[in-house]
């Protein structure tokens, strides 16, 4: 018996870039929401952003890209002891096909901030084939 095509998960091969830094800064209080992203098929998707400023950090994450959406993650950097900078490194295990972040610059400073959000695909994935 063979499945809908509409049921199958494409599993990733490689890791991408899903999430990357704003482009301006964030002034204070201003908050940074990302584009919606697809990340089916990605075992998790690893972040680090880096700042100069303390800010909370926010995943929601939905069956659709309109939502309705849920929130799955949220944490609050905290000081690197030898760069003195505010940093944040977590990883995600998709609950949902889609998500999306936000970045709350929490200080009373303007700010720029590095981030990265990779997919990490399936360990072990490998197409395979009986004849």
């Amino acid at each position: 018996m063979n499945e809908p095509d509409d049921l199958s998960i494409e599993t990733r091969q490689k890791a991408d870039e899903i999430f990357s830094s704003p482009a301006k800064p964030l002034v204070a209080g201003q908050t940074y929401a990302s584009p919606v992203r697809l990340v089916q098929g990605y075992t998790a998707v690893a972040f680090l952003i880096v700042s100069d400023q303390a800010f909370q950090f926010r995943v929601e994450e939905a069956i659709n890209p309109d939502g309705p959406w849920t929130s799955t993650f949220s944490g609050s950097s905290s000081v690197d002891m030898v760069s003195g900078a505010q940093k944040i490194a977590e990883r995600i295990f998709p609950s949902g096909p889609y998500m999306r972040i936000f970045v709350d610059n929490l200080a009373g400073d303007e700010t720029f901030l590095y981030l990265s959000g990779i997919g990490i695909p399936v360990a072990g994935s490998t197409a395979s084939s009986s004849t």
